[in-house]
């Protein structure tokens, strides 16, 4: 099966990988080995086992340049998310950013389709 970015769709020109959930943020919830469980192996008999995979172990192909093109918008979440975690005040800009990267993944959702 090709691979493509999860960002620009393309064939990546570089080795690597975006985490589906960030790092620090698995981290930040709990032990990033613990298990989540997504579908099921039909071929193990007499009865289906379920699929159980690692949190850190999500993710997806991306080009080098498009990963690092986007880190950004991993950092700044981060900072926003320390603040309200602390109870420390967030601005409207702050909010906005928030906001924004919804709209942003639903771009990247529709440009996948």
């Amino acid at each position: 099966m090709d691979k493509f970015c999860v960002f620009c769709g393309e064939k990546p020109e570089e080795k690597n990988v975006e985490h589906v959930i960030p790092k620090w943020l698995i981290e930040l919830t709990g032990n990033p080995k613990r298990k989540a469980y997504f579908g099921y192996q039909h071929e193990i008999k007499p009865y289906p086992k379920r699929r159980a995979f690692s949190f850190d172990a999500f993710k997806f192909p991306s080009c080098a340049s498009c990963n690092q093109k986007y880190s950004g918008l991993e950092e700044t979440t981060k900072s926003i998310i320390e603040k309200m975690l602390i109870y420390d005040s967030v601005s409207a800009a702050d909010i906005n950013i928030l906001l924004d990267l919804n709209i942003f993944d639903c771009k990247m959702h529709m440009k996948g389709t």
